[in-house]
């Protein structure tokens, strides 16, 4: 069977092996978890290769040559940053919690002011210890420290209707001139972030791997659906995250024969769309 190729529409990875907790950095993996998928492909291929050993006679003239240690990789590019790939990437999965975030205000001190409200509540222990006052360039300027017995003072003022808030209080107005702006660097706890760690000594994790992608018949026309799976494979961890907007992000698996298993590198796999 011939056909033509439409898209690759998703690639999807399963866990093929499991985590703990406890030696993942408290982050668990089970067999079968979706690892990542990829929806916005585009140049995906598979390069094989092989290592290759001559027969030769006893003048040197070559009679077979075997294959060896055959090799398979799927590669291709994400149209968009993808945080679950990414994390596959980097040998863990996302997780979603609170998570702790070291932030900065820059907040405008009207003529005469002597408070400001912070756009979020700080952490206890994360308060802010520093203000600076921003220069017309956009420079930081004049620093003031944060404290009790110092010129500028931080205090959480309750709401119950709106939520307690965090306000920093000048004994003397920085905008006697007129309004200035001043930045503010302290810690807020995010209650529903999504995140992942790269820690330097998580390896990859092998993975089960399902392309599914859309064609159609050469003879006929009519549309098909094609399947490349891969029972075990590994997520290279080479690759660059590009922080631009248009950044595409490479990825490279690794192909390998299930050790147990009478299973290939790969299997292509073409149905007919009902």
């Amino acid at each position: 069977m011939a056909f033509t190729i439409d898209k690759v529409r998703r690639i999807t990875a399963y866990a093929a092996s499991n985590k703990l907790a406890q030696d993942n950095h408290g982050v668990a993996i089970d067999i079968g978890d979706i690892l990542y998928t990829i929806k916005d492909v585009s140049n995906f291929s598979i390069n094989n290769s092989a290592e290759t050993v001559d027969a030769v006679d006893g003048l040197g003239n070559v009679i077979d040559t075997y294959l060896r240690s055959k090799t398979a990789e799927m590669s291709g590019e994400n149209a968009i940053f993808d945080l679950p790939l990414a994390a596959a990437m980097a040998g863990t999965k996302v997780s979603t919690g609170s998570v702790d975030i070291q932030f900065h205000d820059i907040l405008t001190v009207e003529k005469d002011a002597v408070e400001v409200t912070l756009s979020k509540l700080p952490t206890v222990g994360g308060e802010p210890s520093v203000v600076y006052v921003v220069s017309a360039d956009g420079t930081l300027g004049d620093k003031f420290i944060v404290d009790a017995n110092e010129d500028v003072t931080y205090a959480v003022v309750e709401d119950a209707d709106n939520g307690d808030k965090g306000v920093i209080r000048f004994k003397t107005s920085p905008a006697v001139d007129g309004n200035v702006q001043i930045f503010v660097p302290y810690t807020y706890s995010e209650e529903n972030a999504t995140k992942f760690e790269n820690f330097s000594d998580a390896a990859t994790i092998p993975s089960r791997i399902v392309v599914e992608g859309l064609g159609r018949d050469v003879c006929d026309h009519h549309q098909i659906y094609f399947y490349v799976t891969a029972p075990y494979a590994e997520l290279s961890y080479d690759g660059e995250f590009g922080f631009a907007t248009d950044s595409t992000y490479n990825f490279t698996i690794n192909c390998k024969k299930p050790y147990c298993s009478e299973d290939g590198l790969y299997a292509v796999i073409v149905v007919d769309a009902e």
